[in-house]
This record gives C-alpha cells, structure tokens and sequence, in this order.
C-alpha cells in the first residue's frame, strides 16, 4: 500500500512537470533571459476542506516573497495561516456531539512560470507544501483538547497580476494547497482562493508611466 501511495505521487510529480514545461518552455525562448528581481506579496485567502469531517471553509492570509530568476520563471515561497472558525457537529438525534474551533497553518515551495502579456502576467506554480489542521475540541465552551493534522506533498496553482502601475499588481490566484491520505483515513483535500497585492521591486516592462 506504501509502494503504490509513493508510485503515485512520483507519476503526479513527473505529469505536473511535465505538463509545466511544455505550458512555459516556448515562453521562455520568446522572452529571453531577463530578471526582475525580488518581489513580495500579502493576499487574503479562503481555504475550502474536503473529504474531512469538518467539511467546510477557512480563511486567513498567506504571505508570498519570491525571485524572477528569468522573465518567465521564478522561485517563490508562502507561509500562512486560517484565523479559528466554530464547527459543530450534530449527531443523527439531532444533538451536539461536538463543538469545536479550527484553523490552519501552511507553507510552500514553489517553482513559477510567468507569461507576460503587456500588463498581466499570468502564470502556474508547482512545488511542496505542508498543510497542519488544528482543531481544537471546546468543553464547557473553553478549548481543551487538540488535534493536529499534518501533511506535506505535490502543492500547485494557476494565478494572474494584473498591474496597476510599473511595480505592483492586483493578484489573484486557485491553489491546491494539499491532497494527501492521512493517517487517520480519510483524504486532507484543501484548495484556496488568494487575493491580494505584489509588489516587484524592479520596474516591470508595462504601458504604465507610474512606478
């Protein structure tokens, strides 16, 4: 059972790549070798939980620094979290069987291919990311116990900024943050929608005249 979980994220890996490079190599060669520099990022997200028993959504923030190696491709990192939601649970007669708070942590690693189109970039991230679920159990309405879900594995989105001056753009972005079994079998599936603002400390190539 460990064999085949492994094989099959090897073969995700290999056809996400796969599947990355064949979108942004002919990108690369049209655009050339030019870097941008580092750039930083803030984005208000939702997380949306499936396949868990808390089946519902999250949201929180997530914050972005990365670096445009070339035009069309960058190393980028995220780091975030979910501020607590309450969820309840109600057995078949109709009664509490548990009242809890969760929330989240996560963080990635991600490789990034940019296509340019004047003053949208829009691009598609692909690496590993770690996602924990932590969900605390209330008793007499004061949190006591926890429970901690961890995972880590193949993360990946789609996104685009859309700049509104030489240096930052509006960016909005789909990510799914994890797809992992778990231990306690069932399947931690989160994906998230971003919202935000980036900032490129290097002067884009766009029509606008303001930095």
């Amino acid at each position: 059972m460990g064999f085949c979980k492994l094989y099959s994220h090897k073969f995700k890996l290999r056809l996400t790549i796969i599947i990355f490079f064949i979108l942004f190599a002919p990108n690369a060669f049209a655009q050339g070798s030019f870097s941008r520099g580092l750039y930083l990022g803030g984005s208000f997200t939702r997380h949306s939980l499936k396949d868990v028993e808390f089946d519902g959504s999250l949201n929180g923030a997530v914050f972005k620094i990365g670096y445009d190696i070339a035009s069309f491709f960058a190393i980028e990192g995220q780091i975030g979290g979910t501020i607590p939601e309450d969820y309840v649970i109600i057995n078949e007669q109709g009664q509490i069987a548990g009242d809890y708070d969760v929330r989240s942590e996560h963080a990635g690693i991600f490789l990034r291919g940019n296509w340019r189109l004047r003053n949208v970039t829009l691009y598609g991230l692909l690496g590993y990311g770690y996602y924990n679920l932590i969900e605390s159990e209330k008793i007499d309405g004061q949190s006591d116990v926890t429970y901690f879900t961890e995972e880590s594995g193949l993360s990946y989105g789609i996104g685009v900024d859309l700049f509104g001056s030489r240096r930052t753009a509006l960016s909005l972005n789909w990510m799914q943050l994890i797809k992992e079994e778990t231990e306690f079998d069932f399947t931690l599936d989160v994906s998230s929608i971003y919202l935000g603002i980036t900032y490129y400390f290097k002067p884009q190539k766009t029509t606008h005249a303001l930095e």
